[in-house]
Formats: C-alpha cells, structure tokens, sequence
C-alpha cells in the first residue's frame, strides 16, 4: 500500500471493474494447532477478484519485523481455495513455520526468480497500490486497549507561545500584547495612541480585562460561600435537595355583596374568573357600589392600589357538589330527554339513576339521594374514551374538536369530558372558571330556634342558618329557597357585625369573624314557628326553613360567636343578628396578570446533511440559547391548592413549595407531542383551528423528560425572572424558531399583607354589569405573603438540610422522624420500633392523634401509605394507635375555711380532666399534655392541686393502675410507662375503664 491514507477507497471499485486486475483486500493471522504454540501459523489472504491460480511460496515475501526478522520466517506452502459460488470470495493460506512478534509485517506478491525464490517485482496483475498488505501477528491477542488505529493525520503541532499568566487587568493586557508584537513584527514601533495598531491592542486589551473578569466571576460563583448571585446560590443548594424559595404572595377572602344574582338567570353567560379582579381604595375611584371597568383605572398610578385576583380551578377534572347549580333543572333535562346530548346521555346512566330519575317531580327539590347519583354517573362518564360523538354534540363549543383530532387520556380527557357536559347542560351546572354571586348569599342570619341570648360555643363544628322562601315566575308560580345554591364546598365567613353590648356596628369585634369551608348542607324547616304563604292562593303557612351546615374539625371556631344579647338600658332590647354569615366568598390572591411577547427562538446554525455521494439530506436547524426574561416584576409564587381543602389551610402557604403563576405557549402546526389545546378559535373563521402548545413550570427540571414541556423559573438579585428550558435529555428543547408568548403575574411578598376591610372594589376586564351593586370586601385580613429567602438564610440552613432533610428510613427513629414531618398536623408524637418477626424486620410504628385518644384507622391507612416511599428494602410497616393505660387516682383535699366544698371540687375535676379549660389551658390528663413513655410523678400531681384556689392540703390514697392494683407507686413518688405507653384518665362514668378519679373532700364549709 502506498503512503497516502483515504476515508473513501474508491481505486478499490475501479480496480474490481478491470478483469484484468486483481488485489489484495485484507488478510486473517490464523494459528495451526500444534503441540508448540510458538510454531505453525496462517495467513488467510483475500482477494479483491477471484484467487490468482499457480501462487507458490516463491511468490510470498515477508518485509518488517524487529525481534525475529521477516526474513527468519519461512513460508513453508501456499494452498488456494477456489469458490464456485460466483458471490463468495476465494482465499489463499500461507504456511509459515513461526511467528512474528508484536511489530508491524508487510506481506508482498511478487514475481519468484528461476530458483523459486521471491524478487522486488510485483507480481503479474495486481495493482501497485494493493499488491501488499500491513498486518500484526499479535492483533488478535486479548487486550483492554482500545484497538483504534492512530489517524494517520494528526493536526499540526505548534511551539508553545512564552505568554505571561499573571496579566489579568487592562493595563497588563496591553503591554503583553505590544510585547508580542515587538516579538512578531520587530518593524513596527509605533506607540502613539491615534495609531490603529495601538488601537486594535487596547481594543484586545478592553476585551480581555471583560474576560478576566468573567473568570474571576465564574470561580467566585463556584462554591456555596463565595456565590453572590441569586441564581448560583439556588443551583447550589438544589445539590443538597435545599428548596430555595422566592417568596410567595398573599391570599385572602372576599365576600362580594351584590343586589341581583351575577348571572341573573341560569341561562345567562356566568362572569369569567379570568374578566375580573378586585383592587384596594385609591384616591380618584368613582363612588363604591358599582363594578369598575378596567379602563377606568388608567388615570391612576399602578403604585395607588394592591390587585387582588380570584383563585378558580379552571381544569377540574371531577364534579363535586359546589358543581350543582341547579340540581332540579339537570334532572328535569335527563328526564325528558328532548335534546339529542340529553337523549345520549341518559342512555349511558346507570339503572338506579334512571329509576330515580322517573320518579323525580320537577315541582319538589331534588333529593340527596338523586344529587349523589347524578354526581357518581357523571364523573364515571367523564373517564369514557369517545364520549364526544358529533352526532349529538356537533353543535357545540368548537374548542373540543380536540377529541376528534387527537385521542386524550387521563387527566386531560376528564377535563375535556367535563367541559363537553358543561356545555351540554348550560345553567345547570357549574362551570370550571366560572364566578357566581347570589343576593340571598350576601348576608345570611343564624337561626336560634326562637331562643334568645344565644352564642356558638368555641370549637363549634355546625351551625343553622335562616333561609327565606322565594316566589319564582311560572304558571303556576311555585316557592323555592332563598339558599337553595348553598352547596358543601361553598365558604361562609362569620362575621360580628354589631356590638353585643350595645348594639352600635363601631363596637362590633373585628377579631371575632373566621372563615369555614362547609362540609355538608341540609336544608329543613322549623315546623313550631310558622310564615304567611306568598302565594295568595294557598291557605296553609308555611315552615320557617332553615339550613344546617357542618364544616370541617380544622374550621372549629377559635373564639364564642354571640348571636343574640340584652341590650343596654333603659331599652334593654333583646339584639338579634349580632353575627351573621358572609357567602359569595372568593379566595384571592396578590398579583396582576399581564401578557408579553417572548419572541422567537434563534437559529444558531442550518446544518445541511448528506445522505450519500450527491444526495443532500435535509437541513436541520440548530436551535440556539434562548433564555429570555420577564420584564415587570416582581413575578408572583403561589402554592397549588387543594380543592375541598378547609379553609384553615388556604391563607397559609408554604413558600418552598410555590410555584411561578407563567404560562408559556407557542404555536405548533398540528397535534403530534406533547399536550394540545385549541385557543378560543373565531367560529366564523373557516378552515380550521389554531393550535398551540403550553409549557407548565416546574421547580426544576431533574424529573422532566425529553418530551415533557416543562420550563424552570429562576429569580436574579434585581428581581427579575428568567426562564430556562429543557435541553433535549431534562426537559423538552424548543424548536428554533418557535414563537413564544407568556402570560404571567406581578405581585408577590409581604405587599399583598393589606388589613380587613381594605379590599372594596371589582373591576372588569373588556365588559361591564349594570343594574347590579356590587360591594366587595374581605372582612379577614390578607396574609401569606413572604419576601424571597435571603441569601445569607440559605448559606446557614442549607448544608444542614443535607443531614435533616430523609429521604430512606432505615432505622427506627426515622420512621418516627418521617411520621411528625409528613402528619405533624395530625399528630402529636409518634415512636417506632424495629421487631423481629423470625424473617424479617417490622417498623412498628405508634403514633398519638393530635388532640383526642379515638382510634382513627383512616389516619392509620394514610400514614402507612405516606410511609411505603421512604421504607427500607426487607422491613415490613405496621402503624398501630398508642396504648393508652388507663389510671386509677385518690385524694384527700382538706378545704381551706371559707370555701365551699363543692366549689373546690368542682376546680379541682376541671384541673384534672381531659378538656380544654377556659383561657385556651388544658386539663391535666388532657391527651395533647401526656405522650409516649411520659412517666407520671406523684409530685405532679400535688402541684397541680395546690394550684386550684382553697386547697389547704392534699394527700394521695390511689396511684396506680386500673385493674393492676398497687406495685409502689405511692412509696416511690412515681408511676412508670412503657415506651409506647401514654397515661389516660377519662373519668367518665359511662366508660370507668378510661380511668376513675376520686376526691375526698374534707374541712372547708
């Protein structure tokens, strides 16, 4: 072979399309079995044409080799090997006598003189340039180097440049350049600063001193310590799982006032979440009463008021009762089924439903029962593949041409489903990001049964409200509830409205007004007191109606609500309506939401492909580095709610787990990956839609795929969000030039924390209501909002997270650990044990519920499913309640003079109960002050009585057991527990294996 090496051989094909040549195309080092491995080996020699016929040995000359020359091995026979198949190769063995070393050998075909001995000329009819072949006997010895060939054209290699490292600023820049050019151009002297030379040096010199610089920046934001960016730190710390937060925004509850019911017939098109928001007084507003339009805000600075926006869920994927706006009127629709959807529909209802539905009379209110039915039928539809069937929902929203176009499933095919039944069924149920207000919901009294002086106690979980009866246009006109929109999921906010002293709404407590989100709604009537029917037809009066409505244990009223009092002489007026319920809630949230245009993704290089020789591929285009950024700020965080959460849990965020209000969308020309919605297309334009792709944000995005459309949001020490996006392997890579749009919000931190009563005005985006006064207002103060975590907070907490922060629990501390981190807000101590059950570990894990000693096996089931994820490969879990034991006690209390007995007593039960005491104190055997293994001393006690005025002096006869009898506990001043042991004393007589407490009273009058 020649000295020039080629990627494309194509002297090859040529020389395979002459006949008349022939060459050598490569060869195999095969050994011969022998009794010497040293001696025997074979060369196995391939043709670019047929085999030559008559190649002898003399033919054969070996060159090379440097611890045994070539010309040491002797070939000691050549053997051709004919094909007869035209598509199989020939091949020829050469037989040498030994082997070569580890050096290259070059294998020849040449003419053999007269003796038979091989000479310099090649043989007849091979090409000069495949007459030989470069071969290694060792190549097939077993090695772990990679066994690729030097190339054959390595780059040039250049002297070092003598260059001095320590230039690092401007002026040391300029003179090693000037230096390098004496070096370079010795002919050039000129230093004057007009001179272009002199100026392309400081140019050079400018540029390095940036560049410089950047170093210095890249190796300060290198380490934890010495980071000074926002960002650096937060990539930093998300190494150690720190959850860095940039703060989050302020929620609140308003109750919207209104004289007419917003829409005010079911038909009507309700207000869309998204048209309104609600602002705080500004200097300039027109007089309060009237829903503002957006263009009215324009003469006044952005700075004057705090915007507030409703939090709906817009995607819901289920129906709840909330959902049930007119409950009779759906029912009355599947029954009658006169519209091809209705027909439809009620052919995919279950049989009970359907047997309800025939015996539903459209002129009394829908049952309980059938409520629950039509909301279980509807969202086992809302799972059914193909629902959409434009036979009988052709006439509807075109937004849900989705279905046809492309197949969705899960999540995404429940909220289409839900919006095709919405749409299907207008005014009878609620749609998903819709606002309704009802008149009668403004204000709504609390019933009292006729009774006067009357209160709801602290830690009340219920309450009847006074409804009204309604006579509603038709012939025949017919009664209907003032409430009848009330629904559980709906919130009421309690509210002292006037003084209970006095009766004077300035003296009325603004502390006393708390927020609950109803669990349950049962409309009845008061038969006693009975109501003049309104219709003049009807001789028979009517029930006072009334609502019963129940809300979560978390809701429990902090504080007695007065509903009725004397009031002040001389009039000493019973005062009724003290405190009153607020509907028409919404929660808000801190932040305006903008538009801006992101623009597009650059193209950083169109990189044509070839498929073959003359054969252009198609061109890719290389998208480039697109991190844009928002330019108002600050962007608003918020942290995901749950729906039915109660409303305890709202205003409270956790900022670490907030998220960015952006949404991100870009064109796409058809569905193909990803998620594809359809934008509100004009439904005179004909030809189709308008497709695009959201992109939803993500903390990170270690967990995003190549496909998902996730972006992350990083904040920078000016407040502003900059947005990052996958890059192909974390995270979907946008296309180049794709067209980028956002949608986002601006208002986050402790700005949003405005006062009650501080939030009083609605405004409209692009409409207007008239006939309606509207009067919003939050009658609790706003809260939440949290400043972004400062920097020096992280330094200190984040490497400390890395050793608190489990993730696997492997002994039993940490299952114990993980109990209070992940249920802290249901349990008030938990232990755990590692148990040897002959073939495996269990964790048993006890816990002591917050607050009561009743066994709840739903917490139970909760929290052994919270802890599957953490549990160690080989341990078991069981999740068990604490064992209580219960304990017997006496005492003799001498009473000092002037006391009375009873009274001393009676404190001294209520010291020791299990209650909650006035003033926010505990009873002494209250469960939330004993937990695991808290051992019980005599002394305890003793104090504990002292402590109740008139106790002279007291002297302990029991302290044991219940059922156990005495083991010392009186004589060692101490009453031992095991570890997963908790003390308990009821002292109830209905269950006297609770616990028994007995006093003895003596002295005293």
């Amino acid at each position: 072979m020649g000295d020039v090496e080629c990627r494309d051989e194509r002297r090859r094909d040529a020389v395979r399309a002459v006949p008349e040549l022939n060459g050598l195309d490569y060869l195999e080092v095969e050994p011969i079995v022998h009794d010497d491995p040293a001696q025997g080996v074979a060369l196995v020699l391939f043709f670019l044409a047929k085999a030559p016929r008559g190649l002898e040995a003399g033919n054969i000359r070996l060159e090379g080799g440097r611890r045994i020359p070539a010309a040491d091995i002797a070939v000691t026979g050549v053997s051709v090997y004919a094909q007869d198949d035209p598509e199989r190769d020939d091949s020829v063995r050469v037989y040498l006598d030994r082997w070569g070393d580890f050096s290259a050998y070059t294998l020849r075909l040449v003419e053999a003189d007269a003796a038979g001995r091989p000479t310099d000329t090649p043989l007849h009819g091979f090409d000069r340039r495949y007459d030989r072949l470069e071969f290694n006997f060792q190549a097939a010895c077993p090695s772990d180097l990679d066994c690729r060939d030097a190339p054959p054209c390595p780059p040039p290699e250049y002297p070092p440049v003598a260059l001095s490292y320590l230039a690092k600023d401007y002026a040391s820049f300029r003179q090693l350049i000037l230096d390098r050019l004496a070096l370079l151009m010795p002919g050039w002297s000129e230093r004057h600063v007009p001179d272009i030379g002199i100026a392309l040096a400081e140019l050079l010199a400018y540029a390095g001193d940036q560049l410089s610089y950047y170093q210095d920046a890249v190796a300060s934001e290198a380490y934890l310590e010495t980071a000074r960016q926002r960002i650096s730190v937060r990539r930093h710390v998300r190494l150690v799982d720190y959850p860095m937060h940039d703060g989050c925004n302020a929620r609140a509850w308003v109750a919207v006032h209104v004289t007419q019911d917003l829409p005010a017939r079911p038909e009507d098109e309700p207000l869309d979440a998204r048209d309104v928001f609600f602002i705080t007084d500004a200097p300039g507003l027109p007089t309060a009463g009237r829903a503002l339009n957006d263009d009215e805000l324009r003469h006044i600075a952005a700075e004057a008021y705090e915007v507030f926006e409703p939090v709906v869920e817009r995607d819901a994927e289920t129906f709840r009762p909330i959902d049930l706006i007119e409950p009779e009127g759906l029912a009355l629709v599947l029954k009658q089924a006169d519209t091809p959807e209705a027909r439809y529909l009620h052919g995919m209802l279950s049989n009970d439903t359907r047997h309800m539905l025939e015996a539903f009379d459209h002129a009394r209110p829908a049952g309980h029962a059938l409520q629950a039915a039509l909301l279980a039928d509807l969202n086992q539809l809302l799972a059914v593949r193909g629902l959409y069937d434009p036979r009988y929902f052709g006439a509807l929203a075109i937004e849900l041409l989705v279905l046809v176009r492309q197949p969705l499933r899960g999540a995404a095919l429940c909220r289409a489903n839900r919006r095709l039944i919405e749409q299907a069924f207008p005014g009878t149920l609620r749609r998903a990001g819709k606002l309704y207000f009802y008149a009668a919901h403004s204000t709504i009294g609390l019933y009292t049964w006729g009774d006067a002086e009357c209160c709801l106690p602290r830690g009340a979980t219920s309450a009847t409200l006074r409804d009204a009866w309604e006579l509603q246009g038709g012939d025949p006109p017919r009664l209907v509830r003032s409430l009848r929109h009330l629904r559980p999921g709906d919130v009421l906010i309690f509210a002292e409205q006037i003084g209970p002293r006095t009766g004077n709404p300035a003296d009325a407590d603004p502390a006393h007004r708390h927020a609950v989100r109803l669990t349950a709604v049962r409309p009845g009537a008061d038969q006693l007191f009975r109501l003049p029917n309104l219709i003049e037809a009807a001789a028979e009066d009517l029930a006072t109606p009334i609502v019963t409505i129940e809300w979560a244990p978390a809701d429990a009223l902090p504080f007695p609500l007065c509903l009725s009092a004397i009031g002040p002489a001389p009039e000493c007026a019973l005062l009724t309506d003290i405190s009153v319920a607020h509907g028409n809630v919404v929660l808000a949230d801190h932040g305006r939401t903008v538009a801006e245009d992101l623009g597009y993704v650059p193209i950083a290089e169109l990189r044509p492909g070839c498929a073959g020789e003359r054969r252009l591929a198609e061109t890719t285009l290389v998208p480039g580095r697109f991190q844009p950024y928002l330019h108002k700020a600050p962007l608003t965080f918020s942290q995901p709610i749950a729906p039915d959460a109660p409303a305890a849990d709202v205003l409270g965020q956790d900022p670490r787990l907030a998220l960015p209000h952006l949404a991100l969308r870009c064109p796409a020309d058809a569905p193909g990956r990803g998620d594809w919605v359809i934008v509100q297309p004009d439904r005179a334009i004909q030809g189709g839609v308008t497709y695009v792709q959201e992109w939803s944000p993500r903390r990170d995005l270690l967990g995003s795929g190549a496909t998902d459309p996730h972006f992350a949001v990083e904040v920078d020490d000016a407040g502003r969000a900059h947005v990052r996006f996958g890059d192909g392997e974390l995270g979907m890579q946008p296309e180049a030039g794709a067209h980028f749009s956002a949608s986002y919000r601006v208002g986050n931190g402790p700005a949003g924390n405005v006062g009650a009563d501080r939030i009083v005005r609605m405004v409209l985006r692009g409409r207007s209501i008239r006939g309606v006064e509207v009067f919003p207002c939050n009658p609790l103060p706003a809260r939440g909002g949290q400043a972004p975590e400062p920097l020096d907070e992280v330094r200190l907490l984040a490497p400390e997270h890395l050793r608190t922060n489990i993730q696997r629990a492997v002994t039993a501390d940490n299952y114990a650990q993980l109990v209070m981190r992940e249920f802290g807000d249901r349990v008030d101590r938990a232990a755990a044990a590692l148990r040897w059950t002959g073939s495996r570990y269990e964790a048993q894990v006890v816990i002591d519920p917050r607050g009561t000693v009743a066994r709840d096996q739903a917490l139970l089931d909760r929290i052994r499913a919270g802890l599957e994820p953490y549990r160690r490969i080989g341990h078991d879990i069981a999740v068990e309640q604490a064992r209580y034991v219960p304990l017997e006690l006496a005492m003799t209390v001498c009473v000092k003079p002037h006391f009375l007995r009873g009274h001393v007593k009676a404190a001294l039960l209520e010291a020791f109960s299990n209650r909650v005491l006035g003033g926010g104190r505990r009873g002494f055997f209250h469960p939330d002050n004993l937990s695991f293994g808290d051992a019980l001393y005599l002394s305890q006690l003793v104090a504990a009585a002292m402590l109740v005025p008139g106790v002279d002096n007291v002297r302990v006869d029991v302290f044991q057991r219940r059922f156990a009898g005495p083991d010392g506990e009186i004589e060692h001043g101490l009453l031992p527990l095991g570890p997963f042991e908790i003390a308990r004393l009821d002292n109830d007589p209905s269950f006297p294996e609770n616990g028994v407490l007995t006093f003895t009273m003596e002295g005293g009058r």
